[in-house]
């Protein structure tokens, strides 16, 4: 029986997802704090046509490395919070 978390990790049945699921992943993943425009925004920006169409684990991982290196850049706290916010969402629904 699976877990709450392997139920989560959308990457454990197959390495990759296309854009698409990826995409349905980020408009029916339920976080009150993240609405649901603003997520879909972030899926198409963050995994847009030049991630190509599949998006593997690696590729997920080298996505939020990029968003922590964007931290540092960070010119206000406000930048900052939506940052980490985006980071902590994107490790919550991948599982990882």
């Amino acid at each position: 029986m699976p877990t709450p978390k392997d139920k989560e990790n959308f990457f454990t049945q197959k390495g990759y997802l296309s854009r698409p699921e990826l995409r349905q992943k980020f408009s029916k993943s339920f976080d009150p704090r993240i609405p649901k425009q603003e997520r879909v925004k972030m899926g198409q920006e963050l995994f847009g046509r030049e991630a190509g169409s599949y998006i593997t684990k690696g590729e997920y991982k080298k996505t939020i490395k990029k968003l922590g290196a964007e931290k540092s850049k960070a010119k206000t706290s406000e930048e900052l919070t939506e940052i980490k916010r985006k980071t902590s969402y994107l490790k919550r629904i991948s599982g990882m």
